[in-house]
This record gives C-alpha cells, sequence and structure tokens, in this order.
C-alpha cells in the first residue's frame, strides 16, 4: 500500500531516491544508479517546456519499466493530465503496429530508438501520415540519413541523449529542415535546463573546441551515485 506519513522517517525530499536502475553491465557487473525526485521533476519540467503536451494528448507507454525512458513516459503525462497510452504486450517488437498507432491514434508524443524506427519505415510506414505531434530519438546514434528523412515531415523531432546516470535526457538537439545539409553527424545538442555538460581533458579543464576529451555531467539530472557503490 502507498506510504503513509506514520511510516517515514521523516518527511521526503527531492534529494530522496525516486527509484533505482541498473546500468547495461558492461563491464560484467551491473551497477545500481539512484535517481532522485527533483531529477525527474526537471525532467518533465524540461520535456513539456519543448515538448508541449495538453490533457488531450496521449503519451505512448511502450519501454519496459527496467529501462529509465519508461519513467518521463509514466510520470510525465500523469504530471501533465494527458493519457498514458500503453502498447500490447510484445507491440514493441512489431513496426507495423506502432506505425498504425502513429498515423491513427493522435498521439502527442513517443520516444524511439532509431533502428525501430527504421524498421517502420522499412515496413512501408510514412512519416508524413504520422499524426504524432513530437518525437524523441534516443538510445541509439542517430543516423544522419534517417533525421534528414524526418526533417521534412512536419513532426517536431528531437536527438536526445543521456546515460542512466543522468535522468534520460541530459542534452537535446531540435532537428530543423535544412539544418543539417552539409552536417556530419547529428548533433547530440545543448544541456537540458538546470544541467551542465563539460568536455574536459585527464586534468578536468575544460578543452578547446575541436579537441577529444570525456564528458562530464552536472546539474539537477544527475543521479545521486550507485547503490552501495560509493567508491565509484
Amino acid at each position: 500500500h502507498p506510504l503513509t506519513t506514520r511510516e517515514l522517517s521523516r518527511p521526503l525530499t527531492p534529494a530522496d531516491a525516486a527509484y533505482v536502475i541498473y546500468t547495461s553491465g558492461t563491464t560484467g557487473r551491473p551497477k545500481g544508479v539512484t535517481v532522485r525526485h527533483e531529477g525527474v521533476v526537471n525532467l518533465i519540467h524540461w520535456r513539456q517546456s519543448v515538448f508541449p503536451i495538453t490533457p488531450g494528448d496521449r503519451v505512448l507507454q511502450k519501454t519496459t519499466i527496467s529501462f529509465d525512458p519508461a519513467m518521463p513516459e509514466f510520470f510525465w503525462p500523469l504530471a501533465v493530465g494527458a493519457t498514458v497510452r500503453c502498447i500490447r504486450d510484445g507491440g514493441e517488437k512489431d513496426p507495423e503496429y506502432l506505425a498504425g498507432i502513429l498515423e491513427h491514434e493522435s498521439v502527442g508524443f513517443i520516444e524511439l530508438v532509431p533502428t525501430v524506427l527504421q524498421a517502420m519505415l522499412d515496413a512501408g510506414a510514412d512519416p508524413d501520415r504520422f499524426t504524432v505531434k513530437h518525437l524523441s530519438i534516443g538510445g541509439e546514434v542517430f543516423p544522419l540519413s534517417l533525421a534528414r528523412t524526418l526533417s521534412d515531415s512536419g513532426i517536431h523531432v528531437w536527438n536526445t541523449y543521456g546515460p542512466t546516470e543522468a535522468t534520460v535526457d541530459i542534452t537535446g538537439y531540435k532537428i530543423v529542415q535544412g539544418e543539417l545539409v552539409d552536417a556530419t553527424v547529428v548533433p547530440i545538442g545543448s544541456p537540458v535546463a538546470n544541467t551542465t555538460v563539460r568536455v574536459l581533458d585527464s586534468w578536468l579543464r575544460p578543452v578547446p573546441t575541436g579537441v577529444i576529451g570525456e564528458l562530464y555531467l552536472g546539474g539537477a539530472q544527475l543521479a545521486d551515485g550507485y547503490i552501495g557503490r560509493h567508491d565509484l
């Protein structure tokens, strides 16, 4: 049952943990990332500012809850009074089924990985028939050819980036028709509201433009460390 005030040792704060979600385990040992309430709230506010949805809209919920993009699919529409549109079991693997939803159900927002979107197009889907308002691409590198195809569709398309440690999105780039003509990659964009992104060298100094460095993140959406792994 929902926690009562009496069951809490103290009132909840924005800095408290909202959930723990695990990394993919590429090192052989998945790490539990502690995500704070303020990170989720900040993400919802940022998304609403760039992908404004209304109580009459639907947000497609098609991500397993063990993958962090599922969090805004649930919390964001409920926070603004919109509808969470859950897909059928296994529907996330059916390109024709997903395309049918985007063509006929006036979905306000959907987030897709590029391979799923490409599979939809390969199955005959036409972005010009999509009724979806906002489309966020994330989870993988956004192919330039696919971005150029979508830039002509009239859909508001963003390329978003963020590791598990950054509460889903930490940067965003709006795809604008004509801007990618001479591009070699699709940019990951600028930091979302109340966050910072810096490229530093091995001495933690900012690198000059064009010099390779490591990406360092900060701000409201940065997670609160790894559970049980304070050394990291």
